[in-house]
């Protein structure tokens, strides 16, 4: 009642017809009475929701890399008209300007957040703005690469590790098979103490398992290369001699990785022969065809390795007596 009416707060289910009445009592008794309309016109702004249709799981967003879909920013309701819609994406690119964008061929680089924005004008010239978002999560086959940080190379008796990197989404399930069949799980290949005997190829697979039960699969190998000091033999023909006589020694090196870049034989700790060959030797031969008594002594014979860190290793010989009768 009363002459002024007052709407706080004014919610769309006020909109519609308002009717103001009044009346008076004139001095015999008899009633005037007048009355007039209001329509209230309540402007809000565009009330919207998306809608997921294709090869795409229409709750959560997942859908599987190269497969087509359609998002669509459906107008529920809005006063006035919805004059504009955008879709833009997480780097606030627009990317249509249509209700309904068609997908193709999804690439990964397709996941994210992307926001329908619709507007209306009202009547004072502002405007109303909803925004809304969907997420798209591209799930895609996984892609391994094994790495280490020493070439795939081990000196026997260190540890060793690797890493399979693996980018998939959503995350895979890792498995590493060794040379001889056992298998571990997890990103990290660790061998402590190596030995001989684990060098070999080494298998990383990994499984990525998508939204609908499908799944895919890829795998990286490495060959492990453990490198070990070998065994170096000297045999003299002869362990007593008389003066003027000949002996022949003979360095063999075997079971070596790498094998020796270099070998020497020693007399009493002096070096009296050596080769070098930075592709490898693993045989030194000597003669002595006229011996006196200064080649009476003790004989050994050293081979050096490289290994893969430029480290050098020296192997040493059994130790061949050798006595000069004068």
């Amino acid at each position: 009642e009363g002459g002024y009416l007052k709407l706080d707060d004014v919610q769309v289910e006020q909109n519609g017809l308002y009717t103001c009445y009044a009346e008076n009592v004139f001095y015999d008794d008899e009633t005037g009475n007048a009355q007039d309309y209001l329509i209230l016109d309540v402007q809000f702004s565009p009330d919207i929701a998306t809608d997921l249709t294709g090869d795409i799981d229409e709750v959560n967003g997942y859908v599987i890399e190269g497969s087509n879909f359609t998002v669509e920013c459906v107008i529920m309701n809005a006063n006035p008209e919805v004059e504009s819609i955008s879709w833009s994406d997480s780097a606030d690119n627009v990317v249509s300007t249509e209700p309904l964008v068609i997908i193709s061929d999804v690439g990964k680089e397709q996941h994210g957040t992307y926001t329908c924005e619709a507007r209306n004008t009202f009547w004072d010239a502002t405007q109303g703005i909803t925004k809304i978002d969907v997420f798209i999560d591209v799930q895609y086959s996984p892609s391994v690469t094994v790495t280490d940080e020493t070439g795939f190379n081990v000196v026997e008796g260190n540890s060793y590790f690797a890493v399979c990197e693996v980018d998939s989404n959503p995350d895979s399930v890792i498995t590493w098979l060794y040379p001889d069949g056992t298998e571990t799980n997890g990103h990290q290949l660790e061998i402590t103490n190596t030995n001989r005997n684990d060098a070999g190829t080494y298998t990383c697979t990994a499984v990525t398992t998508f939204w609908d039960g499908s799944s895919a699969t890829d795998s990286g190998t490495m060959d492990l290369n453990v490198e070990y000091e070998g065994i170096v033999t000297l045999v003299g023909s002869e362990k007593e001699i008389d003066e003027s006589e000949s002996v022949n020694f003979t360095c063999t090196v075997s079971d070596s990785n790498p094998d020796p870049f270099k070998l020497e034989l020693l007399l009493d700790g002096q070096v009296i022969e050596h080769f070098k060959d930075d592709q490898g030797i693993t045989h030194l031969e000597y003669t002595i065809s006229d011996s006196t008594d200064e080649d009476a002594g003790s004989y050994i014979c050293i081979a050096t390795q490289r290994f893969w860190n430029d480290a050098e290793n020296d192997v040493t010989s059994n130790v061949h007596h050798l006595t000069v009768n004068v």
